[in-house]
């Protein structure tokens, strides 16, 4: 069941009066007293969500936003943060930054342009070590394709000299044979 702040009686007077401040607040505009319900009110609707919600049940809209200096979480109704006071829409952050004076603009660029060579440079050197790593195995593998295949060659070569000398010993044999008779 969806609940409206029309509907919620305030818990000090019992009144059905509460109203939504800009602050994100729930008073009670007949004893003014600040209620604090269990559930999150959506700014855009005024319906009492679950307090973990992240979206209206109602009108499905966002009930909090962070912050994108603090990523503190805050009420979605809320202009500024409640954590370090700056502003919570990209186009408030956008224009605080334009407002900064030039000098200190200048600097965190350069700061920031530093910081970004810095690690574009550790990024190179990682993808360097990566190639010289694979360049090491592959020589690696040729080194010891290259000590199997002269191993094979030397085999070769001992089966080739053992024929040869038994064809050898076969026509001395022959030969003293032929001689005897």
């Amino acid at each position: 069941m969806i609940t409206t702040l029309r509907q919620t009686a305030c818990l000090s007077c019992g009144g059905a009066g509460l109203e939504l401040t800009p602050d994100g607040q729930v008073k009670c505009k007949f004893c003014g007293t600040v209620n604090n319900l269990p559930g999150i009110v959506c700014p855009r609707c005024e319906c009492v969500s679950a307090a973990d919600a992240e979206f209206c049940e109602n009108c499905h809209g966002v009930l909090s936003r962070t912050c994108p200096a603090c990523h503190t979480k805050n009420w979605s109704g809320a202009a500024l943060c409640v954590h370090c006071g700056r502003p919570l829409d990209t186009l408030g952050g956008l224009i605080g930054r334009l407002q900064e004076d030039t000098g200190t603009r200048l600097n965190r660029q350069q700061r920031e342009s530093v910081e970004l060579k810095a690690l574009e440079e550790q990024a190179a050197e990682r993808r360097l070590d990566q190639l010289r790593g694979i360049d090491q195995h592959r020589e690696q593998a040729q080194a010891e394709a290259m000590a199997q295949r002269a191993v094979r060659e030397r085999q070769i070569i001992n089966v080739v000299v053992v024929i040869a000398v038994v064809v050898v010993i076969a026509a001395l044999a022959v030969l003293a044979l032929g001689w005897l008779r």
